[in-house]
């Protein structure tokens, strides 16, 4: 069984990555195989980051969650 989340807000200059990459590491207690954020930004350009391992190893920097520019996302854990 895999976790996913989702946020949309309303400011369309916020950080949708923000709140996706702070609620990740909760679905990823059964133990975790991969995971990703992909993020909506003005203009309908997606961004991602996403790889193998815990939410920790493949998010790793603040930068990480900044280059996901957009008000709308979605967040996966793939679990073993």
């Amino acid at each position: 069984m895999c976790g996913i989340i989702a946020c949309i807000l309303a400011d369309p200059n916020g950080s949708a990555a923000e709140d996706i990459n702070n609620g990740l590491p909760i679905l990823q207690h059964r133990g975790q195989d991969a995971c990703g954020i992909a993020t909506c930004a003005q203009g309908g350009k997606i961004y991602t980051r996403k790889g193998n391992g815990l939410c920790a190893e493949v998010i790793r920097t603040q930068q990480h969650v900044t280059d996901l520019p957009g008000n709308m996302g979605i967040g996966h854990c793939r679990h073993i």
